[in-house]
Order: C-alpha cells, then structure tokens, then sequence
C-alpha cells in the first residue's frame, strides 16, 4: 500500500476539520502540522508492511509458499524483535516528511 495514498488524503481530511473548526483557512503551519500529524498515522500502517514487503523480497526463491505471505513475515519479525521490529525506520520516515512539509508548507 503506497504511503501517499493515505497521507496526501488525511492531510487534506485534517486540513478541512481544521478549517471548519477554525471558521477560517489554514496558516501555513497549522497545514504543515496537519500534515505531520498525516505523515505519522501514515507511517505507523504503511511501515510494518514495507518491513514484511521487504522481507518477502529478500527471502530464498526456494522458500516455501507459506514461508513468503505478508502475514508470516509480519508473525516473524513481531516474535523475533516485538513492536518496534515492525515499525523499524519510522521515526527516520516520519522525521524526513515532516521536515519537507514544515519547509514547502507555504507552497501548499
């Protein structure tokens, strides 16, 4: 599932929330931090599975069927390493796009 097929979306959902609340549109910052806020719930479902995926594709060709599905990958690396092996590089992910909105909010 790409990254940006359920952030671009909850930012602009967080964006309309804010605006409606607000009874006014967003500064530039209230939309960088919307889009923080989106770039963390983002990362936090896309990440595991980017680990699984990535895992998959490095796995034995000759590795059993069962071996290779998403949800054994997942099974895996939580028995191996717990929570924070499925969500490993999401702090670096999340660091990296909340810098890019936070600089190029003005233009959004």
């Amino acid at each position: 599932m790409p990254f940006g097929l359920i952030q671009m979306p909850l930012w602009e959902y967080f964006k309309l929330c804010w605006t409606r609340q607000m009874h006014r549109e967003c500064t530039p910052l209230e939309g960088a931090t919307c889009g923080a806020a989106s770039v963390a719930i983002s990362a936090a479902i896309t990440t595991p599975l980017d680990v699984a995926k990535t895992r998959i594709m490095l796995s034995s060709t000759s590795a059993e069927k069962e071996e290779v599905k998403i949800s054994t990958m997942l099974k895996e690396v939580y028995k191996d390493h717990g929570v924070k092996g499925n969500l490993k590089q999401q702090k670096q992910l999340q660091s990296r796009i909340t810098k890019y909105f936070v600089k190029m909010g003005p233009l959004f």
